[in-house]
């Protein structure tokens, strides 16, 4: 989720989205489409409840581990991997290139 705005370059830059009887619109193989369907299942519910979660943490709030679930607890651990990933990833492309030619 961090990553979103990679899974679907838009419809501009979308040759299937632009061949669309309709422009503008995904293509039928949108990736961005296929996240936004699987966060509206009862696990996809979970991944947005740990967001919140999350959100509230860096906000300040305070939250024992008593009241999170074990399902919660490990959502927001693998979201604080991927969000170490994703920083680290925005650095690198970040840092300038030197290489030898």
């Amino acid at each position: 989720m961090l990553r979103r705005d990679k899974l679907c370059p838009g419809a501009e830059n979308c040759t299937d989205a632009q061949q669309s009887d309709e422009p503008g619109l995904p293509c039928r193989d949108c990736r961005m489409v296929d996240l936004d369907t699987y966060l509206e299942t009862p696990m996809g519910s979970r991944f947005k409840a740990a967001l919140e979660l999350d959100f509230a943490l860096r906000a300040g709030f305070t939250i024992s581990l008593d009241d999170i679930s074990a399902i919660e607890f490990g959502l927001l651990r693998m979201l604080d991997e991927e969000r170490h990933r994703y920083e680290k990833d925005q650095l690198e492309k970040a840092r300038p290139k030197h290489g030898r030619q």
